[in-house]
């Protein structure tokens, strides 16, 4: 029954293609090149093809092999990409400018007769007090440091700094066991010491045992800080003036008469500094204009599929955005001079944005302080409360997806500032950020982005009819799509080469933005060739255009099926089925 029924189909259809034509000989169909699917009926013939699978956003993204492509809570696309920087600013290597000179002062030798009487004192110890009064300077510089980029300082810290007398004493007579010296330095104001009892202002009194060897174990005082208090534009050299005022000897009340009637001769050697004789800071309040080196990093999008930066392709981005963040612990207040680069290998589109940003500042090294700045054409009305934001034009920077990113991040002192910085010379100071693009998949109106769905199997009768007639491919459409798309067709022949056939395109509107589904039919014209051809399949191709909003983020809801098949305009139309 099916040979039979062929036969009556194929005699029908010659006659109608003898009444198009008037040659139904070059339709060359034979029973086994006869699809039984090509229906007869109405006032076309129609051979359908198939339909497309459902073809969502993730095809034409491809996402699957994306991992920089995230789906948030509500089903939105985007694409997200990061890159981390930072850097250390060597505050050592410049601290190391304002160490200087420590005090290395050897006084004239000194002799002394002792009493015959000594009196004992409220302790119960002989004493005997002397006047010394040697007078020495010390010259303070910190010129090498403001050479260097230190425009003020109003305070010093100093870094395991001491202040203490080397003094020996000898006698004509043998040095009681009890015996203890004692003597009196007299500094500036601007040297400040550790809290001991021992310091009254400036007037400090060291005190100790005298050795067998004649020598005195003085307790050093630790330094803890000279104030300055220079400005630009004044010197930062001086002269400090130190006196060493009294020296007085004690022994215990049995030793009275070793002591008492001797001649003494003294040694005085004052230092002041660290083991290398050198005063360092190990903090300061000041201004400094510190030489930072900037920060370069590139990130590669070599995850992206290549596809989705190619020239051709334009996804016209409505809403990025970037999240910078910037941490530091540095006590100086800085500024960042950055400029975000993109980068195309297959054309010189490069863009560069320039933003200008405060870094954060730490009162504590050990604390990392940071700031968030979110940079937008607009500001979005959901920002979270703790950024900054920034107004830039991202759109004209990524209207395709770049090759790469650039950043180079060149921080400077901020030298407006009225206060004084507060530099810890032994800190590590750190510069740390972040910087997100952010792309939702929103779409402007030069969107651009293909897919094809390819449908083999063809009729083998379709490369005969095509030689002797135009042809459309006809169907439906179905879509939730908010944007609109273009869809166009190419034939294949069975090696997967495109044939030269032309077909036309036909613009589809973009459905509800809730996702109302729309159905539009479809129609695309084939112009008929000048022989027969090897088709094997056809490629339809969906390009997603601006819909009547551009803008509206597309979801993973979002998708588009055709149901098509292939007619000749004005024929008639049967059905055969296969009755078997």
């Amino acid at each position: 029954m099916r040979l039979g029924f062929v036969q009556m189909a194929v005699s029908a259809f010659c006659a109608a293609a003898f009444f198009a034509s008037g040659c139904s000989s070059e339709l060359n169909i034979s029973e086994d090149s006869f699809d039984g699917s090509i229906t007869f009926g109405g006032d076309s013939l129609a051979v359908p093809v198939g339909s497309t699978d459902k073809i969502g956003i993730g095809d034409f993204l491809n996402v699957d092999t994306v991992d920089m492509i995230y789906v948030d809570e509500n089903g939105k696309y985007y694409l997200e990409v990061s890159s981390s920087f930072g850097d250390t600013i060597m505050v050592s290597d410049y601290t190391d400018r304002m160490a200087v000179d420590g005090i290395d002062r050897q006084s004239p030798d000194r002799d002394f007769d002792v009493p015959g009487n000594l009196a004992s004192s409220s302790s119960g110890q002989i004493v005997a007090d002397f006047d010394y009064e040697d007078e020495f300077t010390y010259l303070f510089s910190l010129e090498e440091a403001r050479d260097s980029g230190l425009i003020s300082v109003r305070s010093v810290w100093l870094d395991e700094s001491y202040l203490v007398p080397h003094v020996n004493v000898s006698s004509d007579k043998e040095l009681p066991a009890s015996l203890r010296l004692s003597l009196q330095l007299e500094v500036p104001d601007k040297y400040a010491f550790e809290e001991s009892p021992t310091v009254d202002g400036g007037l400090i009194t060291f005190e100790g045992p005298v050795q067998t060897d004649g020598s005195v174990l003085f307790q050093p005082l630790q330094m803890d800080s000279i104030y300055l208090d220079l400005k630009e534009g004044d010197s930062f050299e001086f002269l400090d003036t130190f006196y060493v005022r009294k020296l007085s000897v004690m022994v215990d009340a049995e030793d009275a008469d070793m002591l008492a009637g001797s001649h003494l001769h003294v040694t005085n050697r004052v230092t002041a500094g660290g083991e290398d004789g050198m005063l360092h800071p190990s903090s300061f309040y000041g201004k400094v204009d510190y030489d930072i080196s900037a920060i370069e990093e590139l990130t590669e999008l070599s995850d992206i599929p290549g596809y989705l930066k190619a020239e051709d392709v334009c996804l016209d981005f409505t809403s990025p955005s970037a999240r910078v963040m910037l941490s530091s612990n540095a006590g100086i207040p800085l500024i960042a001079d950055a400029v975000i680069g993109t980068t195309y290998s297959a054309s010189s589109e490069d863009g560069s944005l320039p933003l200008t940003l405060a870094v954060p500042s730490s009162d504590d090294a050990d604390v990392m302080n940071t700031l968030n700045y979110w940079v937008s054409d607009e500001q979005p009305a959901d920002m979270p409360s703790d950024y900054t934001w920034l107004q830039a034009d991202l759109r004209d920077l990524l209207s395709r997806v770049p090759d790469a990113f650039s950043y180079s991040i060149k921080p400077y002192v901020d030298l407006s500032s009225e206060e004084d910085h507060f530099i810890d010379c032994l800190a590590e100071y750190v510069i740390d950020g972040e910087v997100v693009f952010n792309l939702p998949f929103a779409f402007g109106e030069k969107l651009y982005l293909p897919v094809r769905d390819t449908l083999y199997d063809m009729p083998e009768a379709i490369s005969s009819v095509i030689s002797m007639a135009n042809i459309e491919i006809n169907g439906e459409i179905r879509s939730t799509f908010p944007v609109a798309f273009d869809v166009s067709a190419y034939f294949l022949d069975s090696q997967n080469r495109p044939l030269d056939i032309n077909v036309s395109s036909q613009h589809v509107a973009s459905a509800g933005a809730d996702g109302t589904m729309s159905v539009s039919p479809l129609t695309l014209s084939v112009d008929r060739t000048e022989q027969e051809m090897d088709i094997a399949a056809i490629v339809l191709q969906f390009e997603l255009r601006a819909g009547q909003v551009p803008g509206e983020q597309l979801s993973e809801d979002s998708w588009l099926q055709a149901d098509v098949s292939l007619g000749i305009p004005g024929g008639l139309t049967f059905e055969l089925m296969d009755n078997e």
